[in-house]
This record gives C-alpha cells, structure tokens and sequence, in this order.
C-alpha cells in the first residue's frame, strides 16, 4: 500500500495534477489496508493521520491509526513514520479508524471511530501531548441510536472538526456505507470539557443540499 499527494493550484486542477507517493510501507503490522488518510498542518508540520491493517490480515479487525510527519513545512514531505495512536480504553485491542484532529480551548483532540467496552461502533475523542502521542483514555460522544443512523448497519464514523465563528461542530457519518441510507451527522459543542458527551449537543441529520 501507498499514500499519495495531489496538488494542484485549483479544485478543478486535482483532477489532472500527479499523484506523488509520499509513503509506502511493508511493516508486518501496518503495511496492509491503507484507509481515509487525513492531512493536518500542527506546530509548523504537516501530520497525516490514516488507518492500516496487519500484512494478509483478513479484514478488518487489524486497522490502527498511525500517524506521519513532515520534515518540514512542504505537504509533499518527505514524511517518516512518528507513532501509532491506541490506548487500552478501545476494544478489539486498538481498532481504530477514520482519525480526524481537533483543536479546542488550546488543547488538542483526536477523533475517531471505534468501540469502548462493547459498545456499537461511535465517535470517540482522546487527549494528545502532541500530534502523535495520545494522553489519556479514548471515551465516546456520540453513539448510533437513531433511525437515520442505524439503517444497513449501527455506525457512526468520519469525524471531522469544522470551527466557524466561533463555533464548533463535528460533522460525521452515520449507518452503513454500503447502502443508500448513508448520511451525514452533525454534533455541535456547547461547551465545557469535550471529553464527556454532554457537551455535544444532541446529533441532527444533515439533510442533501437541494440541486
């Protein structure tokens, strides 16, 4: 598996622009199944976050989050492997996909999807010392309970951080992806400590843009 960047100066352009292979890897513990890489600019460097299995490990009960950093400041790398990012509060021994960062009240968070004593698959949050060192449990803030969220599978994954004036809101995915019913969730942060699910609001839909 590889990991690849397109740059281009334009949306549009990405279409055309080379894909240039800025990480390959054969690890007998991670060099298989490559997933969702994200790319994240943090204390001057770029970060990519993304999920990997066990070499021939048959899908998917080996996917981990690792994490690359740069040499600099140039997204195009070069990047070297700095950490893989589990704790013991995930179940299945680490599972963990679909990695976003977020930044709130000068702390810094990683997002994810995974388990935590048995329950369904949710978006769980953790603290980091850094971009690639998780400081403390994994705890759930939102879990698939309603109807739009449990159609062709009991899901929440893709979590990603969007911060607006001066809001912040965690956008995510909801029940299976191999079905129509897959959709769009959205969790908005009303405040106090974002490790506990309190201080997400109740999850709400997000319907299609009209065309």
């Amino acid at each position: 598996n590889i990991l690849g960047i397109r740059k281009s100066p334009t949306l549009a352009g990405l279409a055309t622009a080379p894909n240039v292979q800025v990480w390959s890897d054969t690890t007998a513990s991670r060099g298989d199944n490559f997933w969702a890489p994200e790319l994240h600019f943090l204390n001057g460097r770029w970060y990519i976050y993304y999920s990997a299995a066990q070499v021939g490990a048959p899908c998917c009960d080996t996917q981990r989050t690792h994490v690359l950093e740069s040499a600099g400041s140039d997204p195009m790398g070069p990047y070297s492997y700095r950490n893989i990012l589990t704790h013991s509060s995930l179940a299945l021994n680490g599972w963990l996909i679909d990695v976003s960062v977020l930044q709130l009240n000068g702390s810094l968070y990683v997002l994810g999807s995974g388990f935590i004593s048995g329950s369904t698959q949710s978006l769980v949050i953790a603290p980091l010392s850094n971009p690639f060192t998780v400081a403390g449990g994994f705890s759930v803030i939102s879990s698939p309970t309603f109807s739009w969220e449990t159609q062709n599978g009991t899901v929440n994954e893709g979590p990603v951080a969007l911060q607006h004036n001066g809001q912040t809101f965690i956008i995510y995915s909801a029940s299976g992806c191999n079905g129509p019913n897959y959709k769009l969730g959205r969790l908005t942060y009303t405040g106090g400590n974002p490790l506990s699910a309190s201080p997400w609001s109740t999850p709400s839909w997000v319907p299609p843009s009209p065309r």
